[in-house]
């Protein structure tokens, strides 16, 4: 179970685990509802990644073709004067998974920038 909900928010966990000892639940009745739980806010992520709009630096017709893991991921993230990848921590895992796609993403914007950037 622990691996399974390893990317669960902690606040997330602890709220729903001191509302679940407040109703007397047991622990596998909130082994049972963290799961649940988990499952509706990765849903929720999924719905509201969808509905976002990419960042600056990756093409609009590439973002709904990516993971909905990585595309909220990559809100707020930007690519810094040298090239790189600016992100909230809180993605390490999800951005470290997904590094080979990444770094596709990242040659793209840097050719397009330098490209951009020669024309004017």
């Amino acid at each position: 179970m622990a691996h399974e909900l390893r990317e669960l928010p902690m606040d997330l966990a602890r709220q729903y685990v001191a509302d679940a000892r407040q109703r007397g639940a047991s622990l596998p009745a909130i082994a049972k509802g963290l799961r649940a739980r988990w499952k509706r806010e990765q849903a929720r992520r999924r719905e509201q990644a969808a509905a976002t709009l990419p960042p600056a630096w990756i093409a609009a017709d590439v973002w709904p073709t990516l993971p909905a893991a990585l595309q909220i991921a990559l809100e707020g993230s930007s690519i810094d004067d040298e090239g790189y990848l600016c992100y909230y921590r809180q993605h390490e895992a999800t951005i470290t998974a997904y590094a080979e796609q990444l770094n596709a993403l990242i040659e793209q914007a840097r050719h397009e920038h330098a490209v951009g950037a020669g024309a004017a």
